[in-house]
């Protein structure tokens, strides 16, 4: 195999995805599709896993906030009950 092209060669022959033939196009076409899929997928994943976080920790305090405010006598309990499902919804 030569390195450069020759005189009887095409310029695109010498590429490496194309010295499996088709198959080897194929399997670069196929990896280069794994790899940016997981790459997304797993940047999507992290952010969605952020943000779950951070509204977890929201709800808690919020329900928190509630259960305090109802042991204080501000709200009654059928408004305590209607802003707790509110919150787990």
């Amino acid at each position: 195999m030569q390195w450069w092209p020759g005189p009887e060669r095409r310029p695109w022959d010498w590429h490496f995805a194309w010295s499996g033939g088709k198959w080897g196009l194929l399997l670069l076409l196929v990896a280069m599709i794994l790899f940016w899929g997981i790459l997304i997928g797993g940047v999507t994943l992290v952010v969605r896993l952020i943000l779950s976080l951070g509204r977890d920790r929201k709800s808690a305090d919020a329900l928190a906030i509630l259960k305090q405010r109802y042991a204080r006598g501000e709200i009654d309990r059928d408004e305590y009950e209607r802003m707790k499902k509110e919150l787990s919804v």
